[in-house]
């Protein structure tokens, strides 16, 4: 492998890494606090990276709201795991966020929450 493969492929094990403290760091500050609650930048010194960085891999708090509740129900985890992570949100907050089209997953989460 050549020097400049090693150097490619250690940088995505530190942008990997990075991501992982990010979603660890994100879905426990959304657990606890709610999406209005969490900051990003609480969020982005508990994953021990800055603000920008944080921006970096996540646009917004929205983009990273949605990434989490996708994350917390690819894990496999169950649906009491993923009603847990919303619980803190209240009801009409979780209506009014504004999630990217992408997030079909996360949206269909936030709705079948909302109208249990």
């Amino acid at each position: 492998m050549t020097e400049s493969g090693g150097l490619r492929e250690y940088r995505k094990q530190l942008q990997k890494a990075k991501s992982e403290k990010i979603y660890a760091a994100a879905i426990e500050y959304f657990r606890v606090n709610g999406f209005h609650g969490s900051l990003i930048a609480d969020i982005g010194r508990a994953a021990n990276v800055s603000t920008a960085t944080l921006y970096k891999y996540f646009q917004s708090k929205e983009l990273l709201f949605a990434a989490c509740i996708e994350r917390v129900q690819s894990d496999g985890r169950s649906e009491h795991a993923e009603n847990d992570f919303l619980d803190n949100v209240a009801r009409k907050d979780l209506a009014a966020i504004k999630l990217p089209k992408g997030y079909l997953a996360a949206r269909r989460a936030i709705s079948k929450y909302v109208e249990s």
